[in-house]
């Protein structure tokens, strides 16, 4: 065997082990639950309940395309290695501006699952801090913070695809030169204009959404209200950022036009926000219920409505759990998992409540649910603490033991809880 065709197989297997590390490895990094893998990321956009294998995902094109490279690399046709690979090379860019950038769904859950983690782990407020020394706040309300913040949650999967497809036109730039300016030219210029066209609406949006807040100081009301709808229909992110619609709100609440959805979200943020102390319930039932309301509105609009209404159960049982008022306190949290079934933070807190009202099955049963689905360490380790409690209570202390032994196992640094326990009695 020739030295040349060594070279073409070794292409081909690096190819190969590209397809695998772009399918099998992690396009999007979720704080909690499993990543989001090439093969399940439809190029239409994310979705909580997208199935498990996409047909037209950006990992299966993209594969088809390096497998084509691969094909025409052990064939020796570099013309058609070129072009797949600079293919390859631009639907990668762009799902990587997708989900940096252009999928408010994705954004949604990232930024959502990144504040549960940090409350969930002590942080008085919903920011992450993972990455002091790069980032100080995770952060996803300007288009600046949406590049950076987007940025940190691409996963190896989507940098391999990258790499493999840059691999196909290094290849062929060796095997035949003639063609390479042309080929690379368009593809420089197809990658630009591709991150050129995910940033011009988004841009555009944030244009619009400062210029209504210039109007609001101003007083020009209606110019104001304008430029925000202007920045929803833009970039559906700010459709799905409750802060729109609360200043739009207080808009209306000056012009007292009371009768406007808007304005049912700025009183039901402000009757929030005057609950804030610990234990203290006032006005919360009633921002709920405005929200509640709000919830048939078509679009985004009650989307949001949605998640603000389980937003505030999740804080209002956390107040009436620290006014021992436990019971109350489980109703609210479960009716939160019945409204969002993907709702880490609510799983969190009925992994405390439902063993102060006896409701042990239920714990085991929520434990194993989101432990089937969960990638972050610390939540596992806490999922497998509870678990054992439940097995405990269920009268089973050797399930229990075992439970408590994979909780250390996977979570060993701060893991109190699952050391004195696995150390503790139990038969396996």
């Amino acid at each position: 065997m020739s030295n040349e065709q060594i070279s073409r197989l070794c292409g081909f297997a690096g190819v190969l082990f590209g397809i695998f590390l772009a399918n099998f490895f992690y396009w999007a990094n979720f704080t909690l639950s499993k990543d989001l893998p090439g093969y399940g990321y439809s190029i239409f956009g994310y979705h909580l309940d997208h199935p498990r294998v996409v047909i037209l995902s950006f990992g299966v094109i993209i594969s088809i395309l390096m497998l084509i490279g691969g094909i025409a690399c052990l064939m020796h046709w570099p013309r058609l290695q070129y072009f797949v690979g600079c293919l390859a090379v631009v639907f990668t860019v762009w799902a990587g501006c997708r989900i940096v950038l252009n999928d408010a769904n994705l954004l949604l859950q990232l930024s959502r699952q990144t504040d549960w983690w940090s409350l969930m782990n002590g942080s008085p407020i919903a920011e992450s801090q993972m990455e002091p020394d790069v980032f100080p706040v995770l952060s996803f309300e300007t288009l600046y913070d949406r590049i950076f913040s987007g940025w940190t949650y691409l996963g190896l999967g989507w940098y391999a695809a990258l790499a493999t497809g840059l691999g196909l036109i290094a290849g062929a730039f060796a095997a035949d030169r003639r063609e390479r300016l042309r080929l690379g030219t368009a593809t420089a210029v197809a990658c630009a204009l591709m991150i050129a066209f995910s940033l011009a609406r988004p841009i555009a949006s944030q244009a619009a959404f400062a210029r209504g807040v210039a109007y609001q100081a101003e007083g020009k009301y209606a110019q104001s209200l304008a430029a925000f709808r202007r920045a929803m229909v833009l970039d559906r992110w700010y459709g799905l950022n409750p802060r729109v619609y609360q200043r739009m709100g207080s808009i209306y609440a000056a012009m007292r036009e009371t009768g406007q959805p808007e304005y049912k979200v700025y009183l039901a943020e402000r009757l929030f926000a005057e609950d804030q102390l610990q234990a203290s319930v006032g006005d919360i039932p009633r921002a709920i219920r405005l929200y509640d309301e709000l919830i048939t509105q078509p679009g985004d609009f009650g989307e949001i409505a949605r998640i603000r209404a389980n937003d505030m159960r999740l804080v209002l049982g956390w107040h009436l759990f620290q006014a021992g008022a436990f019971g109350q306190a489980v109703t609210q949290w479960d009716q939160v998992l019945r409204n969002d079934h993907y709702n880490w933070l609510a799983a969190y807190y009925v992994g405390m409540g439902y063993p102060t009202v006896g409701r042990y099955q239920d714990l085991k049963r929520v434990s194993e649910d989101y432990l089937s689905r969960c990638s972050d360490a610390l939540m596992t380790g806490l999922l497998y603490n509870n678990l054992g409690d439940a097995e405990n209570w269920l009268g089973n202390p050797g399930a229990a033991h075992y439970d408590y032994y994979l909780s250390y196992h996977i979570d060993y640094t701060f893991n109190t809880r699952g050391a004195s326990a696995s150390s503790g009695p139990g038969v396996f």
